[in-house]
């Protein structure tokens, strides 16, 4: 709790001198709330509204590069792999939750469910001869 209350007076300071509002102010408006881009404009939250390319170009803008330079966008913390999301997700690691999902395709495939029946069958000892009955596709 102490270590979240410092980093809020933080924050509050830092939009204080930012946005040149006394805190007074600032902590008066926040009070943990979260204002759409037109009223966080109207309350001088922040100085303009614009979507993500906008935010982009803007970063250009004040960084000197050139409008029309592409930039390559870096996501901070990276993505996950989806396999390490699931694996998360089920407390399992993310090689043990690929390996699921390809077992998974892998069990989905009717050539792989003939092969399955077919091994089965003569397991079974009853069988004298049992063919995969395989359509392409």
């Amino acid at each position: 709790h102490e270590s979240l209350t410092r980093t809020y007076d933080r924050f509050m300071k830092i939009v204080a001198e930012g946005r040149e509002i006394p805190e007074s102010r600032v902590r008066e408006i926040a009070r943990g709330r979260v204002w759409s881009g037109d009223d966080a404009l109207g309350l001088n939250l922040i100085s303009e509204t614009g979507g993500y390319i906008a935010a982009i170009e803007k970063a250009k803008s004040l960084a000197d590069i050139d409008a029309d330079t592409r930039v390559r966008v870096q996501m901070y913390p990276a993505p996950e792999n989806p396999f390490e999301a699931l694996g998360a997700l089920f407390g399992a690691s993310a090689e043990t939750a690929e390996t699921a999902a390809m077992i998974n395709s892998l069990a989905s495939d009717p050539r792989f469910q003939a092969v399955l029946r077919q091994s089965q069958a003569i397991q079974s000892g009853q069988t004298q001869m049992s063919a995969p009955v395989i359509q392409e596709q």
